[in-house]
C-alpha cells in the first residue's frame, strides 16, 4: 500500500483515501449490508500551488517564498501521483531551509497520511500549527488524521477549530464597507449563510459526533450538509473541463446523499424513527438502490408496526440487492410477528442457505414466556 504505519489505525475508524482520479481505496472491506454504517474517514489529496494559501486568513507568520511556492507545488503534485517518496525527499529540503514553511509540513503530513504513516502526519500537521496557527487545512487534515487513528476526540476539536476559521473567513468575507459603515453583503453562495460551514466539514463533524454517540450533535451536522448541496443525477459530460466538473459534482452528490442518510440513522437512534423513515426517503428519491436506506427505512417501519408497508420495504431491498441477509432476516421475522410462519420458515430457510454460503451463520433465540423469537446473524466459522 505504498508504506508502513498500518498499526496506526488500529480500533479507528475505516480509512478511505481519496486519490487524484477520484477512486476510493479502503483499508479493510466494510461489512456487508451494514444497517447503520460506520463513519468513514477520508483523507483527500491536495491541490498544488497558490490555492493552498486560499483558504487561511493572513497572519504574522513566515510567509514562503516564489521559489519555496513552487516546490511545495511541485510536491503536491507529486503527491497527487502517487510518488510519495519523490515528494518527501523534496519536502524534506525544504523543511531544513525553512523550519517555519507551513505549507510544507501540511504537504508532507498528507503524503504520509496517504501512506497510513497516521503518527507521522499528525505529528508534520502539529508542526503546521505551530507555525500558523490559522491553517486551516493544518487543523482539518490533523483532525482526518487523528480520526483515522481513533483518536475521535481529538478529531473533533481539531475539525472543529477548523470550522471555526471557515465561518470567521466566510464572515470577513461577506462585510463590506458603504458610506462608512460595515454592512454584511450577500455574497457567499445561494441559499448558503455567510457563516455556514462546507458540506464536507459538516459531513466530518456529523461523523465524529456519531462516533461519540452524541446523536442530537450529529444530526445537526448532517442536517446542516443536507441543506448545503442538493443531490441531482449528472449529464453525461462532452469536455474534459466539464468531465472534471462532473467529477467533482458527482463527489457533492454523494457526500449529499451520505449526509441525508447518516441524519436518518441519528434521528432513529435518538427514538424519532418516522422522520428517520422520511430522510431515508429523501435518499431513495436521489438513488433507489442505496442499500443501506431501503434496508433502515424497511426496519424503521417494522418499529413503528407498519407491517405492510414494512413487508414491502424488505421485499424492495431483497429485488435491488438478493444477497442483503439482513432484509431477508426482517422480512422473516415480520412475518412470524403476523402470525405467517409458513411465509416465514421459507424466508428463514433461504437466509439460512444463504448465510453458510457467504460465511454467516443463523442463530436463534427461544422467546421467554409470551415472548417473540429472536434471531440475528453471527460471523460464521
Amino acid at each position: 500500500d505504498g508504506g508502513g504505519g498500518g498499526g496506526d489505525t488500529k480500533g479507528g475508524a475505516p480509512v478511505t483515501i481519496v486519490t487524484a482520479g477520484g477512486g476510493r481505496l479502503p483499508e479493510r472491506p466494510p461489512p456487508a449490508a451494514p444497517v447503520s454504517p460506520k463513519a468513514t474517514t477520508t483523507i483527500t489529496t491536495i491541490k498544488p500551488g497558490p490555492a493552498l494559501h486560499a483558504h487561511r486568513p493572513r497572519r504574522a507568520v513566515t510567509l514562503a517564498t516564489a521559489a519555496e511556492r513552487i516546490s511545495v507545488g511541485a510536491a503536491i503534485q507529486a503527491i497527487n501521483a502517487g510518488e510519495w517518496a519523490a515528494a518527501e525527499a523534496e519536502l524534506d529540503v525544504l523543511i531544513r531551509a525553512n523550519p517555519a514553511l507551513a505549507d510544507a509540513y501540511v504537504a508532507r503530513g498528507t503524503a504520509r497520511a496517504l501512506q497510513r504513516q497516521l503518527a507521522a502526519a499528525v505529528v508534520d500537521f502539529t508542526a503546521a500549527v505551530a507555525c500558523d496557527a490559522g491553517h486551516l487545512e493544518a487543523w482539518k487534515r490533523r483532525g482526518q488524521a487523528r480520526a483515522a487513528a481513533g483518536d475521535t476526540v481529538g478529531a473533533l476539536v481539531d475539525v472543529a477549530r477548523a470550522g471555526e476559521l471557515m465561518r470567521r473567513q466566510r464572515t470577513r468575507g461577506s462585510l463590506q464597507v458603504r458610506g462608512g459603515q460595515t454592512v454584511r453583503s450577500s455574497g457567499g453562495g445561494a441559499g448558503v449563510c455567510s457563516d455556514a460551514l462546507d458540506l464536507d466539514t459538516c459531513v466530518e463533524l456529523g461523523r465524529l459526533h456519531f462516533l461519540l454517540k452524541d446523536y442530537l450533535a450529529a444530526a445537526t451536522h448532517f442536517r446542516a450538509a443536507a441543506a448545503l448541496a442538493l443531490p441531482l443525477p449528472l449529464a453525461p459530460a462532452s469536455t474534459a473541463v466539464a468531465a472534471a466538473a462532473a467529477r467533482a459534482a458527482a463527489r457533492n452528490s454523494a457526500t449529499a446523499v451520505e449526509a441525508r442518510h447518516m441524519l436518518g440513522v441519528c434521528l432513529a437512534s435518538t427514538g424519532d424513527v418516522g422522520a428517520a423513515v422520511e430522510w431515508y426517503d429523501r435518499v431513495l428519491e436521489v438513488d433507489p438502490r442505496h442499500r443501506e436506506a431501503l434496508t433502515n427505512k424497511a426496519q424503521g417501519l417494522r418499529e413503528l408496526a407498519s407491517d405492510p408497508p414494512a413487508r414491502e420495504a424488505y421485499r424492495l431491498t431483497i429485488r435491488a440487492h438478493p444477497t442483503d441477509l439482513r432484509a431477508r432476516l426482517g422480512l422473516g421475522l415480520t412475518l412470524h410477528a403476523a402470525g405467517e410462519h409458513r411465509a416465514a420458515v421459507r424466508e428463514l430457510t433461504v437466509l439460512i442457505e444463504g448465510g453458510a454460503h457467504h460465511g454467516q451463520t443463523f442463530s436463534r433465540s427461544e422467546p421467554a414466556a409470551g415472548g417473540e423469537v429472536e434471531a440475528h446473524l453471527v460471523p460464521g466459522g
